[in-house]
């Protein structure tokens, strides 16, 4: 094993041994026999390991309301307008086979081209088909001129 192999096994497994794969234990340990950055390498790794297997260090009373006052003492006095963010809304998840898969996704464009056709068309005949006057008679009252203007 070369030092190098060491030093990658080292970052990947730590200094625990045990938790190196069987093939490569033996390997390392007579590299530790004989060089002397593999051992400084061990020992490095042998202090980090140590370092988080440590529990957290609490903190006392005074340091904790230090703490606080130093956070209170930072707030801004009026409080900032927050804006929130929000979270798109999950959407169903649709499957590729069916319907909308085989006809209405490729032909898209067509179906959006149909529908501004029709809406052309419909406004034109529209505009082009002026309405019938109104019968102007003595005897129409308000009841037969809004019956035919769909009024009622």
């Amino acid at each position: 094993m070369t030092p190098e192999e060491f030093t990658a096994l080292l970052d990947t497994y730590g200094a625990d041994l045990t938790r190196w794969p069987h093939a490569h234990r033996q390997g390392a340990q007579r590299l530790l026999q004989v060089s002397e950055r593999a051992r400084d390498a061990f020992a490095e790794a042998q202090m980090l390991d140590a370092v988080l297997k440590s529990p957290e260090p609490g903190l006392s009373s005074a340091r904790r309301q230090r703490l606080t006052d130093a956070i209170l003492d930072n707030l801004p006095d009026e409080p900032a307008t927050r804006r929130t963010v929000r979270e798109p809304e999950a959407r169903p998840v649709r499957g590729e086979s069916g319907f909308g898969a085989a006809i209405v996704r490729p032909l898209t464009p067509l179906w959006v081209v149909c529908l501004g056709f029709g809406m052309i068309v419909g406004v034109i005949l529209t505009l082009g088909h002026a309405p019938a006057p109104a019968p102007q008679s003595a005897e129409g009252g308000w009841v037969e001129n809004m019956a035919f203007y769909g009024g009622l």
